[in-house]
């Protein structure tokens, strides 16, 4: 028996019911760059709908990065999280294996 609404994960396709407007708004916020705040209960869909809005709103120019910074406890934590998602999100594979190479400092 599948159940009507999936809980605890992030879901798409036929999974992601509804939320049209609220795709439609925030997909527009991405592209004007509106700092966007999304408040609701747990598990009703906030990371589904991002994920969303996401894949629809990238194109070559323009880049969105998600990360989840609900366990950051320090903002060197954070820092170290941010840098790291925009890093593996937007740079190409080259990029990205020339970056990760340690550094050696003289």
């Amino acid at each position: 028996m599948n159940p009507l609404f999936v809980f605890g994960k992030a879901v798409s396709g036929e999974a992601f019911t509804d939320r049209e407007a609220e795709t439609k708004k925030l997909i527009s916020n991405f592209q004007y760059g509106v700092n966007t705040f999304i408040v609701s209960p747990r598990r009703w869909g906030k990371t589904s709908l991002v994920i969303k809005a996401k894949s629809l709103a990238e194109s070559d120019s323009l880049k969105i990065v998600y990360f989840d910074a609900q366990k950051c406890r320090s903002r060197e934590y954070f820092c170290q999280r941010f840098a790291s998602a925009v890093l593996m999100q937007t740079a190409n594979r080259l990029e990205i294996r020339q970056v990760s190479q340690p550094l050696l400092l003289i």
